[in-house]
Order: structure tokens, then C-alpha cells, then sequence
């Protein structure tokens, strides 16, 4: 069963019969027999389903809308009203979402430096910083050898939690993995939404990407 093309996207869209991987993964690596498959949606800031998990992949939202796919077809829908159909994508546009950051960050004399393709582009006393790099909040996601961390302009550990994956800073929360499954935690380092999910895009729009467990594939 396919949505129509033409029709708008429900809230409370109906589950694609056939599963594939969660993830931005080609058909190819769907899961096999009798393992766990996934559908995205789209969650607010509260973690409360607002589009209903019914996607092979689904990207973050922009200014244009956000591209998502069924099976075989691109489609773009739009944040407000959620879920409603809106221009269909270009040729070549693919659902995307943030990639975890490549920075790579190790402790030097307490505070830490930050490599990028190890070249050295933030020193917590240097008085310039690279654009970009810190988020809204003053924060920003690297890679260590204890996994992804924080940082403050200062060079410091916002908090001293570390995460197996994580994204950055976007609309005041950030996607990481707690254990197995991901959620969202606020610039203190609080889970705000709990880890529910598979997988777990950035906030833009109010609205985050999320894959959520389905039935085994069949």
C-alpha cells in the first residue's frame, strides 16, 4: 500500500506493509528474516509523535519542507500543517539527516584541543574559532577515545557524560545514544526525551526525524 502522491500525508499515517532498515540505507541492507525492522516519523520537543512512523527514511526539515521516501517514491512534506504534502523534490534531493560530527578532540594540559582531519582548528586560547563550529548555545559535539562529548569556548567538558554516537546542538536539544536506542538531551546534559528510537535526527521546524522499531520483517 503506497500513499498517493497527490493526497496529504496524515498525521496518523498508515504503516507501509512492506519493511525495510531503519537508517539512510538502500534497500539492500533491509534486515532479514525474523530481525527487527523500522519506520520514521516525526516527534516534537516533548518527544510526542506529531507524523506517525510510516517511512523508509525521512529527513530533517528546512525552510523548503522535509524529503522523505517510500519504497520507490520521493516525496516532500511540510512542517505546518505536519505531515501535509508539499512540492515534490528535485531529481537528485534525498532525505537527509545531520551526519555525527568528524571533529576529533583530545585533553591537553585540562582543557582541550580539537582536530579536524588532524589539523588542529580550535586551542581554548586562541582568540579566534573556525565558523560554525559551536552551536547557538555556546556547545559543540566532538569525537574522544571515551566517545562523543560536549565542549565548551572554553575548551571544557559541558558535562561528563560521553555517548557511543551523538549529533549536535539544534532548536535547544541534541540526538544521542543512550546505550541501544537514542533520545534527546538539553545543553545541562538532561535527557529531555527519552531513548525510544533507533535512530534520531536534529530538530529544525519543532520537528525531529525519529525511527522507531516495527514488526519483525516478515
Amino acid at each position: 500500500m503506497q500513499v498517493s502522491r497527490s493526497g496529504a500525508l496524515a498525521i496518523c499515517g498508515l504503516l507501509i506493509a512492506t519493511l525495510s532498515s531503519c537508517g539512510q540505507l538502500p534497500d539492500p541492507n533491509a534486515p532479514k528474516e525474523g530481525k527487527a525492522a523500522g519506520k520514521w516519523g516525526y516527534i516534537n520537543k516533548e518527544g510526542k509523535m506529531i507524523i506517525m512512523p510510516q517511512f523508509d527514511e525521512a529527513g530533517e526539515f528546512g525552510d523548503q519542507g522535509a524529503v522523505v521516501r517510500q519504497g520507490k517514491i520521493r516525496m516532500r512534506i511540510l512542517a505546518d500543517p505536519p505531515g501535509k504534502e508539499g512540492p515534490a523534490p528535485k531529481e537528485d534531493e534525498m532525505p537527509e539527516i545531520t551526519p555525527m560530527p568528524a571533529f576529533e578532540a583530545e585533553r591537553v594540559h585540562g582543557k582541550f584541543i580539537i582536530r579536524e582531519e588532524g589539523e588542529v582548528i580550535f586551542e581554548p586560547d586562541a582568540k579566534d574559532e573556525p565558523e560554525g563550529l559551536f552551536g547557538k548555545n555556546g556547545l559543540t559535539c566532538v569525537h574522544t577515545k571515551t566517545g562523543y562529548v560536549f565542549l565548551n569556548k572554553k575548551g571544557e567538558l559541558a558535562f561528563a557524560t560521553s555517548f557511543s554516537q551523538a549529533r549536535p546542538f539544534s532548536g535547544g536539544l541534541a540526538p544521542v545514544n543512550l546505550g541501544k536506542e537514542w533520545g534527546y538531551i538539553d545543553k545541562t546534559g538532561r535527557v529531555i526525551v527519552q531513548p525510544l528510537f533507533m535512530d534520531a535526527g536534529c530538530f529544525h521546524k519543532g520537528l525531529a526525524p525519529v525511527c522507531v522499531k516495527t514488526e519483525a520483517a516478515k
